[in-house]
């Protein structure tokens, strides 16, 4: 490409041309040099952009199209001009701008040469020198002062001189208005504080209760387990709720140890599964035992909210643990899906092995051994049961559910197994636990129809597909206290529930219901 010429121009170019100032020729080694247009400022007015900033808007356009027509021209203004503009010198890295030979450089980037170190390339010199030129010009309206009266004041400020004044109507309707909005303000803070107030009351007050009932349980019902576990006192208790510091030891002496497991067979059961998984002999002839290669894959989708059952988990390693050893202490049973939920909330409330003595004697219990054997008979009698109370209890709903075809077995199924610890909040289902392990398998079918009970309006009003839908995913808004009112007012007595799963076992099979 042509490189443009800036000291010669053709002789019809210069007739049709307006007259434009005429650039000195400098030295070999000097620039070429501007001198400013009429208007425009020149060395003798230096520094008068610097100490005058209130510029016209005319003499703005003078500057910017001086400087296009020295871009036009590619060459460069003169240096008191600069300096009138206050603008800066080029950098040193910076190619020269083009001598008065016509000769132009291009600067690293590959552009050609302008003026104050700019180029056609990065256009920076360009862009530095009008924002140098229009800033005296740029004016930022100043930012309103802060008011130091509050808004709720502002009501009762005169009005500015420029507007008429309050009459003596409005005053007064202004000042109402005034003491109204700070009355509401009163209350509304008085309010708050009287419901802190509260709450901190109502902590204060179960924090001493957790308190009295720790005491109880460790220096009276503990001690004396034998004498006072079937007593009327440590029942209500139980429904109370079991103080989470003394929770793991109570649920020890509750569920027992009929199986008599000591430390050392946990440690015997617990080698041979590391050996099994460690060998991979998911092949061989060792049946239900291979079921052991199923609880990694499962650990990690225990409580996932807790973070604690994961891979990189605290927990993680002794669950598995747990239920490695048992499935080589009940290969009858194995393990099966949900046991994990079971294992898991033990672990949280015990140590490893007393959580194993715990888990093998409730998996030894009637209901969690029908599930965990998976045994279809036995499984069937417990939904029957549940619908035979549920008719009886809640007639309304079971009516509902009826019409709209509801199958029990699809909640009821894990519900049961899992001992409702996934269906649950956990806190909700340590809570559940509690009574469970004194008053037995009875006490699942009376929390089943404690949760139907809490969400009944809901439930009437939802079809089939809502319905099944909300029992497999229980919300988690659930009021503890309510819900474990729901459950206590659903009462079966023990021979009640026995009688009842007599008659569904001696019953002829059929669907599950």
């Amino acid at each position: 490409m042509a490189e443009p010429q800036a000291t010669e121009q053709p002789a019809a170019e210069q007739a049709t041309q307006p007259s434009e100032p005429h650039a000195h020729e400098a030295p070999d080694d000097s620039e070429d040099v501007f001198h400013p247009p009429n208007g425009a400022p020149d060395a003798s007015s230096k520094g008068t952009m610097r100490t005058q900033r209130s510029q016209s808007e005319e003499e703005a356009e003078n500057a910017v199209s001086f400087y296009l027509s020295a871009l036009a021209k590619n060459t460069r203004p003169s240096a008191d001009f600069e300096s009138d503009l206050d603008l800066e010198s080029p950098p040193s890295q910076s190619p020269k701008p083009a001598a008065a030979t016509g000769k132009s450089e291009r600067c690293p980037g590959g552009g050609v040469s302008l003026f104050f170190g700019g180029c056609s390339h990065c256009n920076a010199g360009l862009t530095s020198m009008f924002q140098k030129v229009l800033s005296p010009f740029q004016r930022t309206p100043p930012k309103p002062a802060a008011s130091s009266v509050p808004a709720s004041h502002l009501i009762l400020e005169a009005r500015p001189p420029t507007l008429p004044a309050k009459s003596a109507e409005e005053e007064r309707k202004h000042k109402a208005q005034y003491a109204a909005i700070m009355e509401s303000a009163r209350r509304r803070q008085e309010r708050d504080e009287a419901k802190k107030v509260q709450q901190e009351s109502m902590r204060r007050k179960k924090e001493h209760s957790i308190l009295q009932a720790q005491s109880q349980w460790t220096d009276v019902i503990i001690p004396e387990w034998r004498t006072r576990r079937a007593t009327r006192k440590v029942l209500e208790m139980a429904w109370a709720g079991i103080p989470p510091r003394v929770r793991g030891r109570v649920w020890a002496l509750a569920i027992g140890n009929e199986l008599n497991i000591t430390a050392e067979l946990f440690e015997i059961y617990q080698a041979r599964a590391r050996v099994f998984l460690a060998q991979g002999n998911a092949g061989s002839s060792a049946g239900l035992e291979a079921s052991a290669q199923l609880i990694s894959l499962d650990i990690s989708r225990t409580f996932p909210k807790l973070c604690m059952f994961q891979n990189d988990g605290p927990y993680f390693t002794p669950l598995q643990g747990l239920l490695g050893a048992y499935v080589f202490f009940r290969p009858d049973i194995g393990y099966v899906q949900g046991m994990s939920f079971v294992a898991g909330m033990l672990l949280l409330n015990m140590e490893p092995c007393e959580a194993f003595i715990a888990f093998a004697n409730l998996f030894n219990r009637p209901l969690l051994r029908a599930f965990g054997r998976l045994s279809l008979p036995e499984m069937n009698a417990y939904y029957a049961v549940f619908e035979e109370f549920l008719l009886a209890r809640l007639p309304r709903l079971h009516a509902h559910m009826a019409t709209a075809g509801v199958r029990h077995d699809v909640h009821l199924t894990d519900w049961f197994f899992t001992g409702f610890s996934r269906a649950l909040p956990l806190d909700l289902a340590c809570r559940v636990w509690d009574v469970y392990f004194l008053e037995g398998d009875a006490l699942l079918i009376r929390t089943a129809l404690g949760i139907v009970s809490y969400f009944r309006d809901e439930l009437l009003k939802m079809d089939f597909d809502t319905m099944m839908m909300f029992l497999k995913n229980l919300p988690e808004t659930m009021q503890e206290e309510r819900l474990i009112k729901c459950i206590a007012e659903i009462h079966i007595t023990t021979r009640e529930f026995d009688d009842a799963l007599t008659r569904a076992l001696a019953a002829p099979a059929g669907p599950a219901l």
